[in-house]
């Protein structure tokens, strides 16, 4: 089924946006992210690994039972049956942005990082791997799908991961209250408007100068567009970077005026 909100976001995204090399963007801070980091062709060797894990998946026909406790990026109905490669074909998220989000870690060394919505753990890997030194707390409704992913740390020999079962609105909060700071956060479990909001301001309040957010599927609906609208004005933002899939949010104080780029992925 075409998402036709999504694909009318998209045309204007793309008529609208920054070329991928920079052209128009004046701020040298977001510049240099676009044509260094963004634009980084390099392919990492742990990138073969991490494919070889999704490539598995996408053949694995056994089913599980997950538990979707919102429009999460399982996007399936609660408590469903499901085979896992059926799963991994909607809820992985693409190599290309995966790997953006590598570079971007690599780039910036965040020493604490807190993902939500594990799924089954590749996107997870990619943050993990980019920073072997970092501390990764990811957080996962399904307590199946995040089995799975724990599986996937330990093949690949990954060490610097807690993996914290159950649902955000307890398990972040929690979490939060023994973090002194985030360096770095992803979005991606739960694709509505306010509780989008409210993890992203949960989030900003353990924010510095350095920390960088990640929220995913800005433009999967109506009420995601409003929830990106409002993270772009929330007082402690000063800059933001629009792919169209995801968007990243900057708190950083050396910015002379509010800066929001639309950049083409």
């Amino acid at each position: 089924m075409i998402n036709t909100y999504l694909a009318t976001r998209f045309l204007q995204h793309f008529f609208s946006s920054k070329s991928k090399k920079g052209h128009g963007i004046h701020s040298p801070f977001m510049y240099h992210l676009v044509t260094e980091v963004m634009n980084d062709k390099t392919d990492y060797p742990e990138f073969t690994e991490i494919e070889k894990l999704r490539l598995r998946l996408l053949a694995d026909k056994r089913h599980i039972t997950v538990e979707d406790f919102g429009a999460g990026s399982l996007r399936l109905s609660l408590n469903s049956r499901r085979r896992i490669c059926d799963i991994a074909r909607t809820a992985l998220k693409p190599r290309r942005q995966a790997q953006l989000l590598y570079r971007l870690v690599k780039f910036f060394k965040p020493g604490h990082m807190i993902e939500l919505g594990t799924s089954f753990g590749i996107t997870t890997c990619y943050l993990s791997l980019a920073n072997p030194e970092s501390k990764l707390y990811t957080l996962e409704g399904a307590a199946e799908v995040l089995e799975i992913a724990k599986e996937h740390f330990q093949l690949l020999g990954i060490s610097n991961i807690t993996a914290i079962p159950g649902r955000f609105d307890e398990t972040l909060p929690s979490l939060l209250d023994n973090c002194e700071k985030v360096d770095f956060a992803f979005l991606d479990g739960n694709h509505r408007k306010e509780p989008t909001l409210k993890y992203f301001t949960m989030l900003a309040k353990k924010s510095t100068d350095e920390t960088i957010i990640v929220t995913d599927d800005i433009y999967w609906s109506a009420e995601m567009t409003e929830a990106w609208y409002h993270i772009q004005h929330h007082p402690l933002v000063t800059g933001t970077l629009d792919f169209f899939h995801f968007g990243i949010v900057f708190f950083r104080k050396d910015f002379l005026a509010p800066c929001h780029v639309k950049v083409r992925l």
